[in-house]
């Protein structure tokens, strides 16, 4: 079996954002094809939903969950819409720093 490498341009820099917690479904970050890679950063105290699908997010239409504090990075080179909802009256922010070359 062949395995293949994924190389994607080095990062220079990082636009760093601040989301508020909510109760709706909210963009996270929008479509970007020069992304090189996400990290989120769940800093409130209860769990955050993310959708990756363009569709909002919900405790039904999730790809990932992040529990308060925790954080993921998403290298990929995923370059998609990611939504997120707290749906447990979150007083908080995910922290989103957008990679780019």
């Amino acid at each position: 079996m062949a395995v293949g490498h994924l190389r994607l341009p080095p990062s220079r820099t990082a636009t760093q954002t601040s989301v508020a917690s909510s109760l709706s479904s909210v963009e996270l970050l929008a479509v970007n094809t020069q992304r090189v890679g996400v990290t989120v950063w769940n800093d409130s105290r209860t769990r955050l939903y993310i959708s990756v699908d363009g569709a909002a997010a919900s405790l039904t239409n999730a790809f990932m969950r992040l529990e308060a504090g925790d954080s993921v990075e998403v290298p990929f080179g995923f370059k998609g819409q990611m939504f997120g909802i707290w749906p447990h009256g979150a007083s908080g922010f995910a922290r989103v720093a957008e990679w780019l070359p």
